[in-house]
């Protein structure tokens, strides 16, 4: 396998797995979990995820580093939903959290 080839594929699976799961937890907070919370509340608890964006396609081994300490809060709060909802979309969520921090972990060995 060309190296060029397997420094890139981590890289690719960590920014599709980032979209998805921003995607999943704009999903879980606006439709799913419909707390009568303010506007606010929903974005101080989405700006962590968002902050690293710029910073992750550009490669950079201390962004990876960054968005696995991130995912750490996620994914406790993730735990807890599933042991306080028992549905599927509280699996989802933590499958993708932890494919995605197993990603980031990867796309470190190879970034610059």
């Amino acid at each position: 396998m060309n190296y060029t080839l397997k420094k890139n594929r981590p890289w690719l699976f960590t920014i599709i797995l980032y979209i998805m799961y921003i995607a999943i937890q704009l999903i879980y907070t606006f439709y799913i979990n419909k707390k009568n919370s303010p506007l606010y509340i929903d974005i101080i608890t989405l700006l962590p995820l968002i902050l690293p964006i710029q910073v992750l396609f550009t490669n950079n081994k201390k962004s990876y580093i960054w968005l696995c300490f991130i995912l750490f809060f996620y994914f406790i709060s993730a735990i807890e939903n599933i042991f306080m909802y028992h549905d599927w979309f509280s699996w989802l969520n933590t499958a993708i959290c932890i494919l995605l921090f197993s990603t980031c972990i990867l796309a470190t060995k190879y970034a610059k």
